[in-house]
């Protein structure tokens, strides 16, 4: 499992890469102290990637003590991502899901194949001008990542529990639950799970309500 899990740091390093150049050669960035991603929904994110977070919280357990907490408060009343702070905004920042490095940095491949920039709406709102660059050097082939490319790489890391879709929390606790026999590779996938990948990016695609 230690393989898979380099495997997918791997991917999250050539994604970071890539924003980074996209910012650079459009200008455009996140709102200055927004946090409204990680405020505003829960979003689906799947077992594979909840591991690593699963892994940070059996290492940290003060982390964990503080990561329950907040995912009893949001039970009663949704708050902010469970490893969300205020003041220093993600916690969790290096190993952060699939949806959380390209939510406002992603480009998607429509039906006819062609490639489209994807931003937040703040961000479109704020930088219309440099959004509208990154459109048009997405559509001339400046490299920015393609959610749907990269979450095939994903699924090809580990199938059954790359398409193991939950919210975010949900996935978390089932990493948790679930750790020793994932790190032996012997995960066997949930008969809940939410959604298969395929129903998540059509909707996705179409409606963009669970990002």
């Amino acid at each position: 499992m230690e393989e898979k899990i380099n495997k997918l740091t791997a991917i999250y390093e050539k994604i970071e890469n890539q924003v980074d150049n996209l910012k650079k050669k459009t200008c455009v960035s996140c709102i200055v102290n927004c946090g409204e991603c990680c405020k505003r929904f829960e979003p689906y994110i799947s077992v594979l990637e909840a591991v690593p977070l699963a892994k940070y919280l059996r290492n940290h357990p003060e982390k964990h003590k503080l990561y329950k907490r907040n995912v009893e408060q949001n039970k009663v009343k949704w708050n902010a991502c469970p490893f969300y702070d205020n003041e220093t905004h993600c916690t969790v920042y290096d190993i952060r899901p699939l949806i959380c490095r390209l939510f406002g940095f992603s480009a998607n491949r429509n039906r006819q194949q062609k490639i489209i920039f994807a931003t937040c709406t703040k961000i479109e709102q704020e930088m219309p001008e440099k959004v509208k660059v990154a459109r048009i050097l997405t559509a001339k082939g400046l490299d920015v990542p393609i959610y749907q490319d990269i979450a095939q790489e994903i699924q090809d890391i580990d199938f059954v529990m790359a398409t193991d879709y939950h919210p975010f929390s949900k996935s978390v606790k089932i990493a948790m639950d679930n750790y020793d026999s994932i790190m032996q590779d012997n995960f066997q996938k949930t008969e809940n799970s939410a959604h298969s990948f395929s129903d998540l990016l059509r909707r996705k695609i179409r409606t963009g309500e669970f990002l």
